[in-house]
């Protein structure tokens, strides 16, 4: 038994026994420290993972409402500045959405995490992104079916605007008979010009829906006359990508 052992082993067994509990002891403060700021980090990455759905979630209802106003709007997507709570985008989200990071409903900023940026990089297309907490950036863009909506949209239009553009090159013609072969200048080409005020009708432009004119712009006319009596006259089309056959920018009237 323990009791019948020399003062020596009684001290060596208090030896070995004070050193389990050295071993045994709690970790120091600065241990305890590092492992709660570590538990809060991953705390802080779990709501930002949390945050940024909602802000993708927000972006994509947002983008929703750009798509449905470019059909009600004849293909053209919206301007910057409607795009916001209140904006003519707004009618067609049925709850503008959230931002949780700024504690506010979600506007156009300037990078600020929970903002969003939109904007018009060319004709026919749009971006809608928001900076993420890893300091990506999420981007959205025109849909595949919204881009082929607006595709077949616009070649109706080339169509209409192809059709006008033969009632403009028969009255150039029915002029240019009652002048003795001069053709029109090329500022009476136009409704307020003296070819267009020799008619009742005259065509209109189906982007703009206002009267047919030469320009550069989409459904606009080109029109030159030459010294020989001859003359070159079209109008400018809509170039789609996304359907099949050959999309000139120019349709020259036969």
């Amino acid at each position: 038994m323990v009791k019948h052992l020399p003062a020596v082993r009684y001290l060596l067994l208090a030896a070995v026994l004070a050193a389990g509990v050295v071993g045994f002891a709690a970790p120091p403060p600065a241990a305890h420290a590092a492992t709660r700021q570590e538990l809060a980090r991953q705390l802080e990455r779990y709501r930002n993972r949390w945050r940024d759905w909602q802000v993708r979630a927000g972006l994509l209802r947002i983008q929703r409402g750009i798509e449905i106003y470019a059909v009600n709007n004849a293909g053209r997507f919206p301007e910057e500045y409607m795009v916001s709570e209140g904006g003519a985008v707004s009618s067609y989200v049925k709850s503008w959405p959230h931002s949780p990071y700024t504690n506010t409903d979600m506007y156009y900023g300037d990078g600020r995490l929970g903002t969003f940026r939109y904007s018009l990089p060319s004709p026919g297309t749009y971006r809608l992104e928001s900076k993420l907490s890893n300091g990506t950036w999420y981007v959205l863009r025109p849909t595949a079916i919204c881009s082929l909506v607006e595709g077949i949209r616009g070649h109706l239009k080339d169509w209409a605007a192809q059709s006008s553009v033969q009632v403009v090159k028969e009255y150039i013609d029915e002029w240019a008979v009652a002048h003795a072969g001069t053709l029109p200048a090329a500022a009476d080409v136009q409704a307020s010009g003296a070819l267009g005020t020799g008619h009742a009708f005259w065509p209109r432009d189906p982007w703009t829906g206002t009267a047919m004119a030469i320009g550069g712009g989409i459904g606009q006319l080109v029109y030159t006359p030459n010294v020989d009596g001859t003359y070159v006259l079209g109008v400018h089309e809509y170039a789609d990508p996304l359907l099949p056959g050959p999309c000139p920018d120019i349709y020259y009237a036969q």
